[in-house]
């Protein structure tokens, strides 16, 4: 199922990549000659992704403050700003369940975690050919098709590991906004801190506490684009304990105020926020 998006194009995955897949998307943003070779900021989102393109891609990295220049590559799941430029489109992307990048890959998602990688270090030297294939196809209906089969594939022999603890904490964070009590939920579970922050490591990358902050910041710009408050309502909306925690949780997630980053367009994000 195709829906059409203000940068693009997001196609549904079918039932039996549901649980892995989010979306694939084609997107004509940078196909504008006006957004080409132009820093846009990127905030976490949640979103873990595989982009397919044979053009220059350039991230540039808040935390390390180094700049990396890649073709096609799989970006893990952010905790921080990052300026990215391109020269034009990519081909294809696909955006994963982050939860699933473990069982999908066999390699812990923390290893992941704010950083770009090649295709072939998280998916094997299958890609390559799979790359191939998909540059080969003169339709997206026949694109989507050979994705389909390759990450079938993949997620037909991924680890079986029992997850159902992460998998009920990771719901019950979303399902209050990131507003939660770690101690509370590990009572629930019958499980200590330190073996739920190790199933969190592993399966998402990120400690609870750092998850529950992540949540919390996506559900702010999205709360803010729906209802437009005031910054100290938002604040309390979203669970900060104050305007001023929220301005610290921006700051380390956007590098601006909330006040600042609620000024500029959002960009590329637009179809997420």
């Amino acid at each position: 199922m195709a829906c059409g998006k203000r940068h693009g194009v997001w196609y549904m995955p079918g039932r039996a990549l549901d649980a892995v897949v989010d979306c694939v998307f084609v997107e004509h943003y940078f196909s504008i000659p006006r957004n080409q070779g132009v820093f846009n900021r990127i905030v976490p989102d949640n979103t873990v992704e595989l982009i397919i393109t044979d053009k220059r891609f350039t991230r540039r990295l808040s935390q390390r403050d180094s700049t990396m220049t890649v073709s096609s590559h799989f970006s893990g799941l952010k905790t921080t700003w990052q300026d990215i430029s391109l020269e034009g489109s990519p081909l294809i992307s696909i955006r994963f369940k982050a939860d699933k990048i473990f069982q999908l890959t066999g390699i812990p998602a923390f290893e992941f975690r704010d950083q770009s990688v090649l295709p072939e270090d998280a998916f094997g030297r299958q890609f390559e050919q799979f790359e191939g294939q998909l540059f080969d196809q003169t339709t997206t209906a026949e694109r989507l098709d050979l994705i389909h089969r390759f990450i079938a594939k993949k997620w037909s022999v991924s680890s079986t590991t029992d997850h159902a603890a992460f998998q009920y904490a990771k719901t019950r964070i979303e399902q209050r906004h990131g507003n939660i009590q770690l101690g509370r939920l590990c009572k629930q579970l019958n499980i200590s801190t330190k073996t739920l922050e190790n199933k969190f490591k592993t399966f998402l990358g990120l400690t609870p506490k750092a998850y529950c902050g992540l949540v919390r910041f996506v559900h702010c710009i999205k709360t803010f684009r729906a209802r437009n408050l005031t910054l100290t309502d938002l604040a309390y909306a979203s669970g900060y304990y104050d305007q001023a925690h929220m301005i610290r949780a921006f700051r380390a997630y956007t590098g601006f105020s909330p006040k600042a980053y609620f000024a500029q367009p959002s960009g590329i994000q637009d179809d997420i926020f």
